[in-house]
C-alpha cells in the first residue's frame, strides 16, 4: 500500500470521463440501429396485418423511446461519476493543503517552523543584496523556561509559548516572518529594516510579554539578540552572528536586547 497520501487517492478505481460520452454514443447508436432494424421488420409484416403507417409511426416511437433512454442513462452515468471526479479534486486539493501546512506551520504554536523561516531568510538574504537594502534579524529566547515548565507542568508551558506565538503575530509587520526556531527560542525576520528600527521592534515586543500576565499568573521575560546582514554574509555567518548576540543578552542578566555590529 502506497504511503503517500496523494498516491493512495490517485490509485481510486474511477472511470474517466472523457471515455463515458463516446461509449454510450455509440449505445444510443446501436439503439438506434436496432429500431430501424425492427422497422424493416414490421415493414413486411405490415402487408400483411396493418397499414405500413402505422408500422412506420410505431417504429418511429420505439426507436425514440429506445434512443432516449440510452441517453438518459449515458447522461446520469455520466453526471454521477462528473460528481465522483469533483469529491475526488476536492479531496487532492485538501491533502496537499494539509501536506502544505505540516511542512511550513509549527504545530503548537501555528507560526513558521525552522525549515520555513530557514527559507525565508535565505530568500531575503538574497533579496537583500541584489537590491543592497537592509535586513535585520531577532532572535528571542525565553527566560527560565524550564523552570516555569517544572512549576506549572508542560501544558502551561505549551500555553505560553502559544501566548507568546500570538504576541508575535499581532505585533510585527505584514512583511514580517515570525517563527519558532526550536524549543522556546523564536525568530522574527525584518526585511528592509536597519538594526535601530529592529531594535525598537525587539525592545516593544520584550516590554508586552514582560507585562503580559500567563497561565496561573505567570510572568515570562524574553532575552533578544539582533543583527543586521552583512555585504560579505552567508547564512550560516548571519544565524551566528545573531545567534551570539542573543548569548550576550543571556549572560548580561536576561530580559534584554543586545546587538551584535
Amino acid at each position: 500500500m502506497p504511503k503517500d497520501p496523494l498516491q493512495r487517492l490517485s490509485n481510486v478505481n474511477s472511470e474517466e470521463p472523457s471515455n463515458i460520452v463516446p461509449r454510450y454514443l455509440a449505445l444510443v447508436v446501436m439503439f438506434t440501429l436496432l429500431g430501424m432494424t425492427i422497422f424493416e421488420l414490421l415493414k413486411l409484416i405490415a402487408h400483411t396485418y396493418i397499414n405500413v403507417w402505422e408500422a412506420l409511426l410505431l417504429t418511429v416511437l420505439f426507436s425514440t423511446a429506445l434512443s432516449g433512454f440510452a441517453t438518459y442513462f449515458a447522461l446520469n452515468r455520466f453526471t454521477i461519476l462528473n460528481q465522483r471526479l469533483t469529491l475526488e479534486i476536492e479531496t487532492r486539493k485538501k491533502l496537499e493543503r494539509e501536506l502544505i501546512i505540516a511542512a511550513t506551520v509549527d504545530k503548537l504554536t501555528q507560526i513558521y517552523n525552522r525549515r520555513k523561516l530557514e527559507d525565508i531568510i535565505q530568500a531575503e538574504i538574497e533579496r537583500a543584496k541584489r537590491y543592497s537594502t537592509p535586513l535585520s534579524l531577532i532572535m528571542i529566547d525565553l527566560d527560565d523556561f524550564k523552570r516555569a515548565n517544572d512549576t506549572h507542568g508542560h501544558q502551561a508551558g505549551d500555553r505560553i509559548l502559544r501566548a507568546v506565538a500570538d504576541i508575535l503575530k499581532t505585533n510585527i509587520r505584514t512583511t514580517d516572518a515570525a517563527g519558532r526556531w526550536g524549543g522556546e527560542e523564536f525568530m522574527i525576520v525584518v526585511p528592509a529594516t536597519p538594526l535601530d528600527n529592529a531594535r525598537e521592534l525587539a525592545e516593544k515586543i520584550r516590554h508586552i510579554i514582560a507585562s503580559h500576565q500567563f497561565d496561573h499568573a505567570c510572568s515570562i521575560t524574553i532575552s533578544l539578540g539582533l543583527a543586521q546582514l552583512f555585504q560579505g554574509d552567508s547564512f550560516d555567518s548571519f544565524i551566528s552572528r545573531v545567534d551570539d548576540a542573543l548569548y550576550r543578552a543571556k549572560n548580561r542578566g536576561k530580559n534584554r536586547v543586545e546587538a551584535y555590529f
